[in-house]
């Protein structure tokens, strides 16, 4: 993903931060089965997801969190596996994608996660596929121009959630699941537009794509007029994840994944958004 989902450390009890710790260490390791490349890209994107699809499991962490960082961790769960190939995908589709857009230089990171890429795509070749269709649809709505940057976040969602229901475990007859692969979607959509907002005026100066800027040209309008009229919908996404957030299942990861949801989404929408208001 993008890097825009963070966590508040103060603000969350020292066993949801063991836990939280847990999560990203035992993460960490099991994604350097697969690549050591990948594993210096670990963001805490990744570790939310899979926070999400073990959100009632948290006692199970607190041990790994105590656990120092280079011990042989050797008893990590399917789920963490499962996160772990999915890491190493979605990092190798990032950086091919930056190739693909002429930065020649990270052409060497690609080559060092071939490898990684090849073994998680034959441990769950479906998510896999689900990845790989859903980038090369996003890049064929670049390519053609696409002026509507919420019809591309909606591609990059379906599949993040469909990513989500393939974990190894899950059970998506529950109404739990159905709630968070809610939470995954809008999630998906908030990321995907606040970073085309966020892009939105570097990329005009460097002349790159971005729908914003499209849109701005198509309209006659200009780029300052079109992104704060996208605001609303950056909020909307917001104001969703927050009612979605008052109904989360009870226990287990339930304070971290609010610490996200409302401390964290808000903030950096803030940051972005809201900061840039003139």
């Amino acid at each position: 993903m993008f890097g825009y989902i963070k966590i508040f450390e103060n603000q969350l009890r020292v066993c949801d931060l063991k836990a939280y710790k847990g999560v990203y260490c035992g993460l960490c390791r099991r994604i350097a089965t697969y690549s050591q490349t990948a594993r210096l890209m670990l963001s805490f994107d990744m570790v939310f997801l899979a926070m999400l699809s073990e959100y009632d499991q948290n006692e199970r962490y607190l041990a790994l969190g105590r656990r120092k960082c280079l011990k042989k961790y050797k008893d990590a769960s399917d789920p963490l596996d499962y996160w772990a190939c999915v890491s190493v995908m979605m990092i190798y589709q990032k950086i091919r994608n930056d190739v693909n857009d002429g930065d020649v230089r990270k052409k060497i990171v690609l080559k060092g996660l071939e490898v990684g890429y090849s073994r998680a795509g034959e441990r769950y070749p479906e998510t896999e596929r689900y990845i790989r269709e859903a980038l090369e649809a996003i890049e064929k709505l670049e390519k053609a121009q696409c002026d509507d940057p919420c019809r591309i976040a909606k591609v990059f969602a379906d599949m993040l959630v469909q990513v989500y229901k393939a974990c190894p475990g899950t059970a998506p007859e529950t109404d739990e699941h159905q709630h968070m692969c809610r939470v995954v979607e809008q999630l998906a959509l908030w990321v995907y537009c606040i970073d085309f907002y966020d892009d939105a005026l570097k990329d005009e100066k460097d002349g790159q794509y971005n729908p914003l800027i499209v849109r701005a040209g198509k309209e006659n309008r200009t780029l300052s007029e079109v992104r704060k009229e996208f605001r609303d919908t950056i909020d909307r996404y917001v104001e969703e994840l927050q009612r979605l957030c008052d109904y989360l299942p009870y226990g287990g990861f339930q304070h971290v994944i609010k610490n996200v949801l409302h401390e964290g989404i808000v903030a950096v929408t803030a940051r972005i958004v809201v900061g840039d208001k003139k």
